[in-house]
């Protein structure tokens, strides 16, 4: 196995394909094989940290020069989705339909991408560095939260903040 720290890891929905942000911004991929043991793939994704699976089993990662691309895991040829227009695009999640992917930049703006359309849909303002963000299941939601730990929800249609969470209080 690879002994490089990790930056962030995600499990394709198929159950048998992992993968992991390493040190070297690469993406190295592990396959279960059928006695249950990780074997590393020799191929990796370069420049990339964070990642996460769409439902089909697309890998779709975050660089720290600010590109999005897509993967075909099975022979790791990338797809640019977002050219880099920030320093930074992370954390990344995608929208459990596949279409919007969410990101943060340095300044603490969450970024909305169209996917199909690789374009910003929707910038939500932020104050502090963005360490997680999610959708909800029916994507109609995003929440992101901060290195402060706080927690905001917005609507991805209209870029309202519906919630906040501080400290464990809702406001």
């Amino acid at each position: 196995g690879d002994r490089r720290a990790g930056r962030q890891g995600a499990l394709a929905p198929c159950g048998t394909l992992r993968g992991a942000g390493c040190g070297d911004d690469e993406v190295a991929l592990w396959d279960r094989c059928s006695d249950g043991i990780w074997v590393e793939r020799e191929a990796r994704a370069k420049g990339s940290w964070w990642m996460t699976f769409s439902a089909d089993g697309a890998l779709f990662t975050a660089s720290r020069n600010g590109a999005i691309r897509r993967w075909d895991v099975g022979n790791l040829e990338g797809e640019e989705i977002v050219a880099a227009v920030d320093d930074w695009a992370f954390p990344i999640a995608l929208s459990t339909d596949g279409e919007t992917i969410a990101t943060a930049a340095r300044d603490g703006r969450v970024l909305l991408w169209s996917v199909r359309g690789r374009r910003l849909l929707r910038a939500l303002p932020g104050r502090l560095p963005v360490t997680a963000t999610a959708f909800s299941h029916d994507g109609r939601l995003v929440a992101w939260a901060e290195a402060s730990g706080g927690v905001h929800v917005a609507d991805v249609g209209t870029g309202a903040e519906v919630a906040t969470f501080d400290s464990g209080r809702f406001a």
